[in-house]
């Protein structure tokens, strides 16, 4: 039997705590989402409006209910600076994908959060995952310089295999194994 949402205690890490998105979130991430950057590298509507953040909110806790995904809001001092998603795409792996608000970019935030939500998808008390997987729209070295910070290993490209406000654009996957070691590897689309 899964945890309903409801029981799924908030994450802490030294600098932020991360909870599931729920609908006091809902402001905070239509202002977020508003960074033209952004969208430029996600599928996020453009305009981006309070409908879609009310709808995120709505899906987020029937994913979480259902053990789907888990969308958690990375917060420090009560501000709301991004989110950090987990999403099953078979019952033991899920897809990893995460944004942050610009001025809280270069600062290792999200590095780690994303590193908590990792914590918790492997445990046997999380999601009980055996791998992670990230896909990031080729040229979007920020978000491949986290993925690889976390320790994801570089797989390969996959053509046409995201979507983002430019349209169908190539993606970089990397992969992490409950098994491996987070240490960074070198990635050849990345400079050392």
């Amino acid at each position: 039997m899964t945890a309903s949402a409801v029981d799924i205690a908030p994450l802490t890490t030294a600098r932020l705590v991360l909870t599931l998105a729920s609908a006091r979130d809902i402001d905070d991430i239509v202002d977020a989402c508003a960074d033209p950057t952004l969208r430029e590298w996600t599928s996020l509507p453009t305009p981006y409006q309070r409908a879609d953040s009310e709808w995120f909110v709505e899906h987020a806790g029937v994913a979480a209910r259902d053990d789907r995904a888990r969308n958690w809001v990375v917060r420090t001092a009560g501000r709301v600076l991004g989110v950090v998603s987990l999403t099953r795409s078979t019952p033991d792996t899920a897809e990893l994908g995460f944004w942050i608000i610009a001025d809280a970019r270069r600062q290792g935030y999200m590095a780690e959060a994303a590193a908590a939500v990792i914590d918790d998808g492997f445990a046997i008390d999380g999601m009980r995952l055996d791998r992670i997987e990230w896909n990031g729209a080729v040229g979007n070295t920020a978000s491949a310089r986290t993925a690889r910070a976390l320790g994801f290993q570089y797989e390969g490209l996959r053509r046409g295999a995201m979507l983002t406000s430019r349209g169908r654009c190539d993606a970089w996957v990397a992969g992490l194994l409950f098994t491996d070691p987070r240490k960074r590897t070198p990635w050849p689309v990345l400079p050392r």
